[in-house]
């Protein structure tokens, strides 16, 4: 069993908008054991975005797509449940 508590590999989040579909977040990727990760950037550079799809609540006009995810060992793209958290807490 893998160290790590969160891998995320190439997510993406895209949202529809009037003039064709807007990504929101592009190609983030991370590995996070037990320290603290800090996610730093202007404002609407999409850091809740990340941290919402990662967590499954982008709501349903959100598209994320990530190439791998995995949060305290279960492999799923959006796999930060409350159950899950729980047990890496």
């Amino acid at each position: 069993m893998s160290d790590y508590l969160l891998t995320v590999r190439n997510l993406s989040v895209t949202y529809p908008g009037d003039d064709g579909d807007v990504r929101a977040v592009r190609n983030v990727s991370f590995t996070l054991g037990r320290e603290r990760l800090g996610i730093v950037g202007e404002s609407g550079s999409g850091k809740s975005t990340t941290g919402r799809a990662i967590m499954g609540l982008v709501g349903s006009a959100a598209s994320p797509n990530a190439a791998f995810a995995s949060c305290a060992g279960s492999a799923s793209p959006w796999c930060c449940r409350t159950r899950n958290i729980r047990s890496i807490q």
